[in-house]
């Protein structure tokens, strides 16, 4: 994030640094969504991984929201293959 402050700043009320002093650094935080977009632009997605959180919010209905986290090859990035290892994160607020 702080490689990278413009594209993250518009999504948070404070500079990147505060925030990342506050809920990235320290132990023990509960990650978020900027954070963990963070995470996956960083870490997942150039390793050719794709990422799925399954969100159990409550929603109505039975099945479970999945967010799936790919790259589309978009900036000039390499695109993640279809068949690729899938990373699943569990989200439960």
């Amino acid at each position: 994030m702080k490689t990278r402050p413009e594209y993250y700043q518009p999504f948070l009320d404070r500079p990147v640094k505060d925030f990342c002093e506050a809920q990235i650094e320290p132990y023990g935080i509960e990650i978020e969504h900027v954070g963990l977009m963070a995470l996956i632009d960083c870490l997942v997605l150039p390793a050719a991984f794709a990422v799925e959180v399954f969100y159990l919010d409550r929603s109505a209905g039975d099945e479970v929201n999945v967010h799936r986290f790919a790259d589309l090859g978009a900036d000039g990035g390499i695109p993640t293959p279809p068949d690729a290892p899938v990373l699943r994160l569990l989200y439960r607020p």
